[in-house]
């Protein structure tokens, strides 16, 4: 594939953007890439990450987790790790010592903090808005943004008060 901005030198950066469902990839050489201030990045896939590339207890863990086997799907710890796809719900939790690290380097977080279903009740949905603001003063906290901080703080104080 030919460079877009330049076509003449081999393409080796590929951009997709995906907006409003409508998806649009760019195609550069590693000059023209650089001029357009696009930068390398060491992308893993989830197969690398999640194939022994990470911690280094990870071989002690890997022995200890060998003989594990789900007693709902059958899958084995062996055939997790080549497939990286679970079988059923229940490897969450039999594999749990060995997932964790990877979903928390993923997400930045085990715990689950995303949408909250439109036919959720008002209660669960007041406490998923106040786990999003305790994360955000978290992140404010860490990035001692201090003014922002405050401001989550004091809406924190609010949400807690039923305002």
């Amino acid at each position: 594939m030919v460079c877009e901005l330049c076509h003449s030198n081999h393409a080796t950066i590929h951009i997709t953007e995906i907006i409003n469902s409508q998806k649009k990839e760019l195609h550069l050489c590693d000059e023209c890439a650089r001029q357009k201030g696009v930068t390398h990045k060491i992308q893993l896939t989830l197969s690398d990450l999640m194939g022994g590339t990470a911690e280094p207890k990870a071989a002690k863990q890997h022995k200890e987790m060998a003989n594990l086997r789900c007693v709902n799907c059958g899958i084995s710890f062996a055939d997790l790790r080549t497939k990286v796809r679970l079988g059923c719900a229940n490897d969450l939790e039999v594999f749990k010592n060995w997932l964790a690290p990877f979903v928390e380097k993923i997400h930045n977080s085990t715990q689950h903090v995303g949408k909250v279903p439109r036919n959720a009740d008002v209660s669960q949905k007041r406490e998923s808005e106040l786990l999003k603001l305790k994360k955000d003063l978290d992140e404010a906290v860490r990035k001692e943004d201090f003014e922002l901080a405050a401001k989550l703080r004091d809406k924190i104080r609010a949400h807690e008060a039923g305002k």
